[in-house]
């Protein structure tokens, strides 16, 4: 499962749309994989020329993320596939575990990635004045930076 890290109340969203795809060395498993609207993709059996390629005991597999817009990058996830279906984590990244109540689902934290804003005053003879303070205040999803600061100025 994928989600959003959460905030300082610990409310995690699930990510849709995310891609991965599932690699056994450096050769890519299958298609690409996308989050569905759980935050999940399941893996049944991928096979090649009707061969079973995934998943197989004793094997080590890795996911690799794509890019999500708005949110870091996961490293690389490497695991092995147990003989009794279950995984093991190989050196996951921050925020990448196996879920505690079912050792076939990896869970995955994304942390947001926060923008930046510089805001410039400007005096009438259009010289940038110094020792200007702004107040930064969270407004309504439909209400922009430039519409607030237009407000204050």
């Amino acid at each position: 499962m994928k989600y959003d890290a959460g905030d300082k109340f610990n409310i995690r969203d699930v990510l849709s749309g995310v891609e991965f795809t599932l690699k056994k060395g450096d050769v890519q498993i299958g298609k690409t994989y996308t989050t569905d609207g759980n935050g999940e993709i399941k893996f049944t059996h991928v096979t090649e020329d009707g061969v079973i390629v995934f998943p197989v005991a004793g094997k080590t597999y890795t996911l690799v993320e794509t890019e999500k817009p708005g949110y870091a990058k996961l490293g690389d996830i490497s695991f092995t596939v147990n003989a009794d279906g279950t995984i093991t984590l190989n050196n996951a990244p921050a925020g990448v575990v196996l879920d505690a109540n079912d050792a076939t689902k990896i869970i995955a934290d994304n942390t947001r990635e926060l923008g930046s804003v510089t805001l410039v005053k400007k005096g009438d003879s259009k010289y940038n004045l110094n020792d200007v303070k702004f107040q930064l205040e969270r407004v309504q999803e439909a209400t922009t930076i430039v519409d607030k600061l237009k407000e204050l100025l």
